[in-house]
């Protein structure tokens, strides 16, 4: 984590900080930020102080809109969608867009004709993006969350920032995601694919290639176009050498770069299924894909509560206790509860595609 971002979630360690001392008394996390010789100890205050008189949600969100920045601007860099979302086509929540098969194109016109109306091809169905919650529980030592040394700060928004990522980049990258009434579909669900030809420079040349096809097809020019690949395969590309020992990729690294001159983006949260394990690699065309994002977020602390421990917890809101609960007091931890609402579709279909069965 660079200082530049250990600075930008210093206001949401010092909010979480905050309300753990406060033990869920809003005005006693106050008083405790207020005391604090932090830089926005104030800014703090006055959050928690107006989050107490909040009178409906709205307000609420706008009281915590800081704290809501700061994640927001923390996990941005950490995701393959938050690399992406400036050259994504923003849409508001809520309004039913257009999913186009094909572009409106523009004429020349003589003075003082009408202008002509190219006709637009349509998908079948609009849609409409509605605020979908990714959620994660991050913990912590009150220890750690009673410390004043600057980098107790960057351990609490860092942990707080990497337990959102991977879950967001599953969902974006992984072509088996259908979604469902929880999580958006992955922009590469019902793509076209081809299977991988191999692992030789020949090989993966001619699938990367065919794979450009696939979207120069569908109508995209690929100025702005991304390859998508696991770390694995990434690694490998980077070190791949041609007949003449020369790198294949010289732009290549691992954590990135470029083939071809289209950018790379890189995430561990690229599925790898099977033995041997099988990844994929994808390439999109931002510029097809929709993405709402109003940088709402949310962080809750808990000092005193008991949380179950388990990726994939059997209670909900109506179903009471399950199992492996842990009690926060009783094992001198703190529980932070981090969400952020996001949505996103295939705006242009063809825009997205990739290669199965990738081995390297």
């Amino acid at each position: 984590m660079t200082r530049l971002e250990a600075r930008r979630g210093t206001t949401l360690a010092h909010y979480v900080k905050a309300l753990a001392a406060g033990q869920g008394d809003r005005a006693a996390s106050a008083a405790y930020a207020m005391g604090r010789s932090w830089s926005d100890s104030a800014q703090i205050a006055g959050i928690l102080k107006s989050a107490v008189t909040a009178h409906s949600l709205a307000e609420l969100a706008s009281v915590l809109g800081p704290i809501s920045s700061d994640l927001v601007e923390l996990v941005r860099p950490l995701t393959i969608v938050g690399r992406l979302e400036s050259r994504m086509r923003r849409v508001p929540f809520g309004v039913k867009s257009i999913r186009q098969a094909g572009g409106a194109q523009g004429r020349w016109v003589e003075e003082g004709a009408a202008i002509p109306a190219s006709r637009l091809d349509l998908d079948a169905a609009a849609n409409r993006l509605m605020p979908k919650r990714v959620a994660a529980i991050a913990f912590q030592t009150d220890e750690i969350a009673k410390h004043s040394d600057p980098s107790s700060d960057a351990i609490i928004s860092n942990d707080v920032a990497a337990a959102l990522a991977p879950a967001t980049d599953l969902a974006f990258a992984d072509p088996t995601n259908a979604g469902d009434d929880a999580t958006p579909a992955s922009v590469f669900y019902g793509a076209a694919s081809i299977p991988s030809s191999g692992s030789d420079v020949g090989s993966i040349d001619e699938d990367l290639r065919r794979l450009c096809g696939l979207l120069l097809v569908a109508g995209s020019t690929l100025r702005g176009a991304t390859w998508v690949m696991s770390a694995r395969t990434a690694a490998y590309l980077a070190f791949l050498r041609d007949a003449s020992g020369a790198r294949a990729y010289p732009a290549m690294r691992v954590d990135g770069g470029t083939i071809a001159g289209m950018e790379v983006q890189v995430s561990a949260s690229v599925p790898e299924a099977g033995s041997p394990a099988e990844t994929t690699i994808g390439l999109l065309d931002p510029a097809g894909v929709n993405f709402a994002d109003d940088g709402q977020a949310r962080v809750d602390v808990s000092t005193r509560g008991a949380v179950q421990m388990d990726d994939a917890p059997t209670n909900d809101a109506g179903a009471g206790t399950g199992a492996s609960v842990v009690s926060l007091w009783q094992v001198g931890a703190i529980a932070i509860a981090a969400q952020r609402y996001m949505n996103w579709s295939v705006a242009r279909a063809g825009f997205t595609a990739y290669i199965s069965g990738v081995a390297y």
